[in-house]
């Protein structure tokens, strides 16, 4: 064996211990893509036929199809690399049997090219869709949300065209195409964070009008758990949406340093990238089962309020308001004080049986709290 030959088998064996490290982390999380994602789609399929049902349903289909191909592109490329350079035409050189090898794969090599790019474009646009729910009727924030998700597109389709027309230099040189690899990988970071801060400062804002609309009697503390509830909704869409920032921006930092095919850090990029690719794709089915498994509240069928807990305790509000009249029939028929007449009631325990006050917020509820349900 010449020593060409040597140094050949030498890095074939360190891509294919790569590739066979990356395809059993693909194959853990396929085989958790495969029992969940019938679960989302029967529980999407139960909620109406509606246009944002429809689409969801549409992308989760796309991301399984895709995440299913690309898991047997790489088991495919790692077989036909092995039995076509150790077990056929044995006459041959060996760089002659790699070569044919590729050959052989080149349509799995294009895919895998298009298979991130594909999975973390859809799953953006999933976080974008609820960020977007949120955000109803803010113009500025949604042609935001917009912009960075055409920019993520775009660059994503640009790297898969890039790669796929030097395909044959980027299989030799993995590191060839690094600097738009690294663009399309921030930029898909970008719209993830973008997205996730919107969700979470819509969060807080929820969290805070809650807190202002039901604080005025103590008595609906005991169902305080369905606020609580209907909170997690927004914690589960802002710690998911971190969790994938968190492995895209490793990911898109580890593609931009420059390391040698088989080193540490080139281990680390491709274990990293896949983690993110996959993640990605997993996410929007994660978030539909959390949600709708453990927060099945969510889709009561009562009124038209989607939030679930926060049309409960509105009923109890006004249940407790009109029991406060019955108690204190002998109060005051107007207040006297020029303090808030909902202030004073708190005090007494009671609420002016002839006050024209009303909370605004108690129906700004109902017109402000986000749509949860749509967006998921």
């Amino acid at each position: 064996m010449t020593p060409e030959e040597q140094r050949l088998l030498l890095v074939l064996g360190h891509n294919e211990m790569k590739n066979v490290t990356v395809l059993f982390f693909m194959a853990v999380a396929y085989g958790i893509f495969l029992c969940l994602t019938p679960l989302a789609l029967i529980i999407m399929s139960r909620r109406g036929r509606t246009r944002a049902v429809y689409v969801q349903i549409g992308v989760i289909l796309l991301l399984f199809v895709s995440v299913t191909v690309n898991t047997a592109c790489v088991l495919g490329v790692i077989l036909l690399q092995l039995s076509r350079g150790f077990t056929r035409n044995l006459d041959e050189p060996l760089l002659q049997r790699f070569l044919a090898a590729d050959q052989e794969t080149m349509w799995m090599f294009v895919y895998q090219t298009w298979a991130q790019p594909i999975q973390f474009v859809a799953g953006d646009a999933i976080v974008v869709w609820r960020a977007w729910t949120f955000w109803r009727g803010r113009r500025a924030v949604q042609y935001a949300l917009l912009f960075v998700l055409f920019a993520d597109a775009a660059m994503a389709i640009a790297y898969g065209a890039w790669t796929t027309r030097n395909i044959y230099d980027s299989i030799r040189d993995p590191g060839l195409g690094a600097s738009m690899l690294a663009a399309s990988t921030f930029l898909s970071f970008g719209v993830n964070l973008v997205a996730t801060m919107a969700i979470g400062f819509k969060a807080l804002q929820n969290h805070r009008r809650l807190a202002a609309t039901f604080s005025f009697s103590s008595s609906i503390a005991g169902s305080g758990h369905r606020v609580r509830r209907t909170e997690s909704v927004f914690f589960i869409l802002v710690e998911s949406g971190a969790l994938l920032c968190v492995c895209q921006f490793i990911y898109a930092i580890l593609s931009v340093v420059d390391n040698v095919n088989g080193s540490p850090l080139d281990w680390a990029s491709s274990l990293f990238g896949t983690v993110s690719q996959m993640l990605a794709a997993l996410n929007p089915v994660l978030v539909i089962l959390l949600v709708r498994l453990r927060l099945s509240i969510l889709d009561s069928d009562q009124g038209a309020t989607t939030t679930g807990g926060v049309a409960g305790i509105e009923r109890i509000a006004l249940s407790q308001r009109s029991r406060s009249l019955d108690l204190d029939s002998q109060g005051p028929k107007t207040p006297e004080s020029k303090s808030p007449p909902w202030r004073e009631a708190e005090l007494k325990g009671s609420w002016p049986e002839t006050s024209a006050y009303s909370p605004p917020s108690m129906d700004g509820v109902m017109i402000q709290t986000v749509t949860t349900s749509h967006a998921l």
